[in-house]
């Protein structure tokens, strides 16, 4: 994700004939391939690894997520050590899994395909893998949003109170609306 100093933004398309659609023309894009969800990492992994240094994963689902988060891991990866030290970054969500994960050394495909996804250990599983190889830093464990129920419970987190923008306490509220 390093070029120039600067993290490159990938959008990874889940369609092939996706590429080519022309919202996505003039961003930096890959089809993320066939597969369950570990063959799809690990080709996605591959392929960016190939191109940079190291290389950091979001997910979609985390509106907590910060730029501090981004540069932390950018921090962590970008150090002459973490190379040496086969350094992965990876953020927990509440439910189990990850929102974030980072890393700039090799992962083998089976290392992908061993997790268990979508289950209330996958980060715990993802990061056992991964100690084999190397060592893993922690970010702060966040909520993501897998469910309705997962969006209509941020106002009620404690953590979230101060973090949500005014966009998104705005779609809560219109949320709510629409429900009753």
């Amino acid at each position: 994700m390093k070029e120039k100093g600067e993290l490159v933004p990938y959008w990874v398309i889940a369609e092939k004939p996706g590429l080519e659609y022309s919202l996505w023309h003039g961003f930096a894009r890959i089809w993320q391939g066939d597969g369950d969800l570990g063959e799809r990492f690990a080709r996605v992994y591959e392929e960016l690894k190939r191109r940079h240094d190291f290389v950091i994963f979001i997910g979609a689902d985390s509106p907590l997520l910060m730029p501090r988060h981004l540069w932390e891991s950018y921090s962590l990866l970008a150090a002459p050590s973490a190379l040496i030290d086969n350094l992965f970054v990876l953020g927990r969500a509440r439910d189990g899994g990850f929102y974030l994960f980072g890393g700039g050394s090799e992962i083998s495909k089976d290392v992908w395909t061993s997790v268990e996804y979508s289950s209330a250990d996958t980060a715990k599983q993802l990061k056992e893998l991964l100690r084999l190889l190397g060592t893993t830093r922690e970010l702060e464990e966040l909520p993501d949003v897998d469910t309705l129920g997962d969006l209509m419970s941020l106002p009620d987190d404690p953590g979230a109170q101060a973090k949500l923008l005014e966009p998104q306490k705005d779609l809560l509220r219109w949320i709510r609306q629409i429900e009753k």
